[in-house]
């Protein structure tokens, strides 16, 4: 189930974002493999109709014992699961959740066991934490609290659970950003100063008022004649220009001969290349098109989905692409200069000028089809700042 609430009574001029919720459960731990693969296809799906700005927040029975074991998920669990070890359903949820930047909420706080404990076996002996409250990595600090409660009966096996949030609300914006200031310097020219009396004195003669006149009668005379004589300032103050990068289906693309060639560079032991080789030997797939679920076919590129391997294998690949870009000065970004900045697969390219972006940006690119990578070219985002006062054309 998904859906999304506006609030409740909330007037929409305050609510900056709405809250995405979905509901799901998981199937048993020791169902098929290609049955897991289908069930995680599923949610996929239903993730990406959820925007990038709302809340989302993910709950249900999933099956999954999170454990503390990975340290490549550290950052997506906490350090306070009941579990040591993880299930295939857990290291599949655990997966899930760092390709979709979510936290596994029960693992992140304190609790006594007997708060962890969400399922009951039927011999009374057994409890297990399967199931979960995940939200956006974004919307942490509104997350204060997940436990499960025993005093709530809910004839089942299960506990209930709950999280705790709290929210703070901003006011939208209506005029779409800060109102720029008044280019003040340009007063001290001559015809500056006396283009604005000019102004004034036109529209003062045109009010036909008398001596005692009112500020809310001055105050737009004063506004108009400013505008149309002096001007604002602008807002960008540095000279800088943002190149942002995307890839268009990073996992799915990656060349592997290029990545055991960039492992070998990097010095990682032959006979690990030689394991992890062996994990993508004979790889087949299949495609679920409207509920039918084509034969199986070979797959000799890409990262397996879902692979705990995959993010692991994907960081030498990004690696090794942005050495091959050349570095410059970039620019100043607080004591520090800096020409690029990347988190996962998006890129951020800085520089003085147009011409210092693009000779980074198409190494960059033709590096990057080196490997199999292609830029997402609807995604890309340039932004530009301009100094107070330099003419844009």
């Amino acid at each position: 189930m998904y859906g999304t609430m506006s609030g409740y009574g909330i007037p929409q001029d305050i609510l900056t974002w709405e809250l995405a919720r979905a509901v799901i459960f998981g199937i048993p731990e020791d169902s098929e493999e290609d049955t897991k693969d289908l069930w995680n296809g599923e949610v996929q799906e239903v993730l990406n109709k959820v925007p990038g700005h709302d809340m989302l927040v993910i709950l249900g029975d999933m099956n999954a014992k999170v454990g503390k074991e990975i340290a490549a998920f550290m950052g997506t669990i906490g350090t306070h699961s009941l579990h040591e070890n993880s299930n295939d359903n857990g290291i599949r949820l655990a997966t899930l959740a760092t390709e979709y930047n979510l936290l596994v909420g029960g693992t992140l706080f304190p609790h006594k066991e007997k708060h962890k404990g969400t399922w009951l076996s039927p011999d009374g002996n057994t409890t297990n934490q399967i199931d979960h409250i995940l939200v956006k990595r974004k919307f942490k600090s509104a997350l204060m609290d997940v436990r499960a409660y025993r005093g709530a009966y809910c004839d089942s096996d299960h506990y209930m659970v709950a999280a705790k949030i709290c929210i703070k609300l901003t006011t939208k914006r209506k005029n779409g950003g800060q109102t720029a200031k008044i280019d003040s310097e340009k007063l001290k020219e001559e015809e500056t100063r006396l283009q604005y009396q000019v102004e004034v004195e036109n529209r003062f003669a045109a009010l036909e008022v008398d001596d005692d006149v009112s500020w809310n009668q001055l105050k737009p005379i004063l506004l108009e004649a400013t505008e149309r004589s002096v001007g604002r300032t602008r807002q960008w103050r540095g000279g800088r220009r943002f190149d942002e990068e995307y890839f268009k289906q990073a996992y799915d693309s990656i060349q592997r001969e290029a990545l055991w060639r960039i492992l070998r560079e990097f010095r990682i032991l032959e006979k690990l290349v030689r394991l992890t080789k062996m994990c993508y030997r004979n790889m087949r797939g299949r495609v679920r098109i409207g509920g039918e679920v084509t034969g199986s076919f070979e797959v000799d590129n890409s990262l397996k989905q879902g692979c705990t391997l995959s993010t692991i294998l994907f960081n030498p690949v990004l690696e090794w692409v942005m050495r091959q870009t050349p570095q410059d000065n970039g620019v100043h970004l607080g004591e520090a200069r800096c020409d690029r900045l990347a988190y996962a697969d998006d890129i951020d390219f800085c520089g003085e000028n147009i011409q210092e972006i693009d000779r980074k940006i198409s190494v960059f690119r033709e590096a990057a089809n080196q490997v199999g990578l292609e830029i997402y070219k609807a995604k890309t985002k340039n932004l530009e700042g301009f100094k107070a006062g330099e003419d844009t054309g």
